[in-house]
């Protein structure tokens, strides 16, 4: 890099959709598993409690026929319990769930992940998308009623549900208020780098 200039953080919209249009996007996938892995073996090592860890895997991964079997060979190598989540269709994801790995489908209620996917697909977790999450407390609000039906039918199906995109005090108050105990997003903290996450991890204890 030219000393003259500084680097930028480049957010995964601006780099994720060109890494999509060839194999690259297999083989980041497999790197993030590989050093998540890694660091969840570390903790386990050094006595820490360790906590669900998410890696996003591409559609572009379906058309490998070894998928399933090149994810546990990663988890395997780092002696790692398979309680991880990942994100793929029906065959793979019946095949990691019969070893133990928990599924995830992220970004519910956009592009394709549907009331058809979780009709067709068992997945250990669903994640609401942030579009879902009300900006207001107002019950007569069609975004609340909306938000309540979404969350409602997670429940019922016997999903664990997690909430996307959570940025404030507010929206915070609405998703207590239909039962909702997981969320995620800005309210809490924007994306850490690890030692920033490992202190909070050992803290066991987060102010926000």
């Amino acid at each position: 890099m030219d000393k003259g200039r500084q680097g930028r953080i480049v957010p995964p919209m601006e780099f994720i959709p060109i890494l999509e249009l060839n194999s690259l996007i297999s083989k980041l996938d497999f790197y993030m598993l590989d050093h998540v892995c890694a660091d969840i073996r570390r903790w386990l090592d050094e006595g820490k409690d360790v906590v669900r860890v998410s890696v996003n895997f591409s559609r572009k991964n379906l058309i490998d026929a070894d998928l399933v079997k090149g994810i546990i060979n990663v988890i395997d190598s780092h002696n790692v319990p398979h309680e991880i989540h990942f994100n793929d269709l029906r065959c793979v994801v019946n095949s990691l769930r019969e070893k133990g790995v928990f599924v995830t489908v992220d970004d519910f209620g956009v592009g394709y992940s549907s009331i058809n996917l979780i009709r067709e697909v068992p997945w250990d977790v669903l994640k609401v998308d942030k579009g879902f999450v009300p900006e207001k407390m107002d019950d007569d609000n069609i975004a609340n009623k909306l938000f309540a039906h979404v969350v409602g039918i997670v429940h019922d199906i016997g999903i664990e549900c997690v909430i996307e995109g959570v940025e404030t005090k507010e929206q915070l108050e609405i998703i207590k208020k239909n039962d909702c105990r997981i969320v995620q997003g800005y309210y809490f903290d924007k994306p850490l780098p690890k030692t920033d996450f490992e202190e909070r991890l050992y803290k066991k204890v987060y102010n926000i």
